[in-house]
């Protein structure tokens, strides 16, 4: 199988974007063969080995994150599916500076960078859940990390991602969505 490239995108919302890149599938690329920026960085997580959407429910649950509505309802879609195999991910870590938007960018164009100039490839939408499963440590900072997938569609109709908050209601795992104008600073 060639090598699989992911994204997810990291919003810290008190103004510094951080980008956090999955790299290594299987026999992927390592992040250290990637010509990434000096000050990017990586964590790599495991993702699968729950049977079924509800045994992943759980161990969120039990894990002591909130799934909201909206995560719930995009996770309800035929279009989320989880991996058939347990494979370690690598998420890398880099700033929107370090990408060469000092001033913010949207999140497509964001995605359309780290595709063409870093060879990377959007996240399965599975890794959002298994990442906030892993990311316990998040701290309570107003930080936000938002999933760089193909969006799914809600009940509503609208486009959604997930994403990952820790605030003084706890850490959650969100169904996410912007406008596809927004910039993110």
């Amino acid at each position: 199988m060639d090598s699989q490239f992911a994204l997810v995108l990291g919003l810290v919302v008190v103004g510094i974007l951080v980008l956090i890149w999955a790299s290594s599938r299987k026999k992927a690329k390592a992040a250290a063969s990637l010509e990434l920026p000096t000050s990017a960085f990586s964590k790599v997580i495991r993702v699968g080995g729950h049977r079924n959407k509800a045994a992943l429910y759980d161990a969120l649950r039990k894990g002591g994150f909130e799934i909201t509505p909206e995560a719930q309802d995009i996770m309800s879609k035929p279009e989320f599916t989880l991996p058939e195999q347990v494979q370690d991910v690598e998420f890398v870590f880099m700033s929107l500076p370090d990408m060469g938007f000092p001033k913010g960018a949207t999140r497509q164009s964001i995605i359309q960078k780290a595709e063409h100039q870093y060879g990377l490839r959007r996240c399965e939408p599975a890794d959002g859940p298994y990442y906030r499963l892993a990311y316990g440590e998040q701290p309570r900072s107003g930080e936000g990390v938002m999933v760089a997938m193909d969006d799914l569609t809600d009940s509503g109709g609208r486009p959604r991602f997930f994403d990952h908050c820790h605030t003084a209601n706890g850490k959650k795992l969100e169904g996410g969505g912007f406008r596809p104008n927004h910039v993110f600073e």
